[in-house]
């Protein structure tokens, strides 16, 4: 794994390609680039689209087999991560699933 990819950025990438700026959108589709993605973001996303905030093109299983790809690895939510996200020092919002991916980092 070489980045680890923010919720909005990943969906961002499928959903609405053209919302991200260039350099940043060159990265990702870099060839052989990997990347991962904390699993709280894939919770993120199935709840939003849950809740009918969010529209995918595809049933959210399926969706999410196209957005992982094979360039995508989930990492785990694990007590480690947790305990790490617990330590962080006053974090900037109060996004909680934002303090799992840092901690993932």
């Amino acid at each position: 794994m070489t980045w680890l990819l923010d919720t909005n950025v990943w969906l961002r990438a499928y959903a609405e390609p053209g919302s991200l700026p260039l350099a940043e959108l060159k990265l990702l589709r870099k060839e052989g680039g990997r990347f991962g993605l904390s699993a709280i973001s894939l919770w993120e996303v199935g709840k939003k689209h849950q809740l009918g905030k969010l529209p995918l093109p595809l049933p959210l299983g399926e969706w999410f087999q196209f957005a992982l790809g094979n360039d995508v690895e989930v990492l785990p939510l694990t007590h480690e991560v947790v305990t790490e996200a617990m330590s962080l020092p006053d974090f900037p919002n109060r996004d909680p699933g934002d303090e799992l991916i840092v901690a993932t980092a």
